[in-house]
């Protein structure tokens, strides 16, 4: 008979608190916080139902696993959020630096770029005549790939103007 049990061989499941405490693995005090929150069933002085406080026990740290997985997660999801907002204010950023232009403000950049060119296009040919008048074939390449070059400088220069950055 094991000495740490107090009823006959027909009730096995009172226990003294030493058996309890060995089988639980846990110190009298702590079976003590148990008692008191009805995890370990107390029956009387000195005797316990083992079956009963092996169950409850169990309950209590799969119930504590699950808050602790649960506890995990919630931890995970924060960090997540955190992250994500911290990703949504630098896209914000970005953008309001002009890092990230709004396809709105490209296609608006784009019409007024081909305005330009049109509007630049347009005004070479009464430009350029007085220029090229009386000018060998070579001599016109040379002014034309001149004053080419100059435009899509003055094209590119205004499109970089409206698409730079204002931060930073």
């Amino acid at each position: 008979m094991n000495p740490h049990v107090l009823a006959p061989e027909d009730q096995p499941h009172i226990v003294s608190i030493e058996a309890i405490v060995d089988c639980l693995g846990v110190t009298k005090a702590r079976i003590g916080q148990l008692v008191a929150s009805g995890v370990v069933v107390k029956l009387g002085r000195n005797q316990y139902d083992l079956g009963a406080s092996i169950r409850g026990y169990t309950q209590t740290l799969e119930k504590r696993a699950g808050n602790a997985a649960t506890n995990e997660l919630l931890e995970a999801a924060k960090m997540a959020k955190v992250e994500i907002e911290t990703k949504r204010q630098k896209l914000a950023y970005d953008q309001e630096c002009g890092v990230l232009i709004d396809v709105a403000r490209v296609r608006e950049s784009g019409v007024r770029m081909g305005a330009l060119l049109s509007a630049t296009l347009r005004s070479k040919p009464s430009a350029w005549a007085p220029l090229l008048a009386g000018k060998s074939e070579d001599e016109i390449r040379e002014i034309l790939e001149r004053e080419i070059g100059v435009m899509i400088k003055m094209l590119i220069s205004e499109f970089e103007k409206s698409t730079r950055p204002r931060c930073r």
